[in-house]
């Protein structure tokens, strides 16, 4: 069972108080769709930035739904947030843009009664994470509660432990500032109402596919490595064997090019928040899916930035950015 985190959800979280089951049904469900719904976070233990989808969230509210359940509603990010790995499986519905399921689990302090909550969270082949169901283990096995049938997580075993989980030793975490003052170290004049978020692309880096990295403000650039940076690593890394990974400083006497965006406070507060959350707790590098694309266009989704999916740094970038390769802004070879 899960024991690194436990929530204790108090009976609130909503706009008053529920007068029995139907009315906190509602209240979950008005909460779900108006706070939740679209909103990305960061899973600590599996580092990924996983989608809130508004159909899990509709399975979550439904009739039957567990009072447990609905009552946590309103702390599901934080939740999620903190989940242990159970196991990732192949997807039991067999969905052709599913790549794969990550089952993740943990402990809520609900009422006063211990509940453990299980998530399904589904993976496409371009990377993407999206909560798929969200339960409370053992519901299924007890049939109707709180007068409806509940269902099991996803079609998978949900009575797996999540225990002994190796998760990846804290890094280092660098300082992101979340606002610039009114002028660069250059000595540019910027909108205070602005922030620069730069993301840099070392285009001859991994024998000519690229690699890429981001800066936040006046920090330095940071890009997601393998934590083994000799030699003996490539033949695991090329068969996409999972490597222990590692958020560092790139390189910036290396060839790159650069492309400066102009976001909001709130928004460079949440890439910084999220790249601050994977130096703590790197988790492991993949070659071909969780390697510097994914974590540069991981952070800048968790800003609301939108990105597209190709998982090659050189293309990524150059799709990303082909408007300004289009204005010459951006040399290309």
């Amino acid at each position: 069972m899960p024991a690194a985190f436990t929530l204790r959800t108090p009976l609130g979280g909503f706009e008053r108080e529920p007068r029995g089951y139907d009315d906190l049904r509602r209240l979950a469900l008005r909460y779900a769709k108006d706070e939740l719904a679209g909103r990305t976070l960061c899973n600590h233990a599996t580092q990924l930035a996983i989608t809130l989808s508004p159909a899990a969230l509709a399975a979550a509210t439904r009739p039957g739904a567990p009072s447990a359940l609905l009552w946590a509603i309103p702390d599901l990010p934080a939740l999620l947030s903190h989940a242990l790995y159970v196991r990732t499986v192949a997807d039991p519905r067999r969905r052709p843009d599913i790549r794969r399921v990550h089952l993740l689990a943990a402990r809520a302090e609900i009422a006063g009664r211990p509940a453990e909550l299980l998530f399904a969270v589904r993976e496409t082949f371009g990377g993407q994470c999206f909560l798929d169901r969200v339960s409370e283990r053992g519901t299924s096995a007890r049939g109707r509660q709180d007068g409806g049938e509940v269902q099991d997580d996803a079609g998978t075993n949900s009575t797996t432990d999540a225990g002994d989980q190796n998760l990846t030793s804290p890094q280092p975490v660098p300082n992101h500032p979340a606002a610039e003052s009114d002028t660069d170290s250059d000595g540019r004049t910027l909108n205070p109402k602005r922030v620069r978020v730069t993301v840099n692309n070392f285009y001859d880096e991994a024998l000519g596919f690229g690699h890429v990295g981001l800066a936040v403000g006046d920090s330095p650039s940071l890009g997601f490595y393998p934590a083994d940076e000799s030699i003996l690593r490539y033949p695991a890394e090329l068969r996409g064997n999972l490597l222990p990974g590692i958020v560092k400083q790139d390189d910036m006497s290396q060839p790159h090019y650069s492309v400066e965006l102009d976001v909001t406070p709130d928004e460079a507060r949440k890439i910084s928040n999220y790249i601050r959350d994977r130096a703590e707790y790197p988790g492991p590098y993949e070659l071909y899916l969780r390697q510097c694309t994914d974590f540069v266009r991981s952070a800048l989704a968790a800003g609301g930035l939108k990105t597209n999916g190709d998982p090659r740094p050189n293309h990524w970038f150059q799709g990303m950015f082909s408007d300004q390769y289009n204005k010459g802004n951006v040399p290309q070879d």
